[in-house]
């Protein structure tokens, strides 16, 4: 592990920013996360923990063992929730989220590329002729990506 001003003990393995990208959320948020002992370097117990927070704030001090207990219920209810919530399709993960981004930057450059190969067609042509031209090819690019990529997350 690696000893850093935020981090003196030497407690996790990455920087505030490696952290803060990989689970898409603020250094700021990353610091106060470390603070509780957040597990940054167990992306499963990360989930559990993540999942916690989302579904709202408890006492995280219980005073007797039976408060205790009950919270570990509480706490144990929620992340099988969150979870089956997660199988059921209601969340799609961020990994899942950003390869499909690239994959549409990729398609919508392709597809914007693909104008250099009508350059010849519109060789002669007025510029109002080369703008009606090119307009009704965006139009067609764009139609063609958005019943691609319409039933992405339904």
């Amino acid at each position: 592990m690696r000893r850093t001003k935020n981090d003196p003990s030497g407690k996790y393995a990455k920087a505030e920013e490696q952290y803060a990208s990989e689970y898409n959320l603020s250094t700021r948020t990353i610091r106060a996360y470390k603070k509780q002992g957040a597990p940054l370097d167990d992306p499963a117990a990360m989930e559990d923990f993540l999942a916690a927070k989302h579904h709202g704030k408890i006492e995280e001090d219980p005073a007797d063992l039976a408060a205790a207990k009950l919270l570990k219920v509480v706490l144990e209810c929620r992340r099988l929730a969150h979870r089956n919530s997660v199988e059921a399709g209601k969340y799609t993960a961020n990994a899942e989220i950003d390869r499909d981004h690239e994959r549409i930057g990729a398609a919508t450059r392709a597809a914007l590329l693909s104008l250099r190969g009508d350059a010849p067609k519109m060789e002669g042509l007025s510029a109002p002729e080369i703008d009606a031209f090119l307009a009704e090819r965006i139009d067609k690019i764009c139609g063609d990506l958005s019943s691609d990529l319409a039933g992405l997350y339904s």
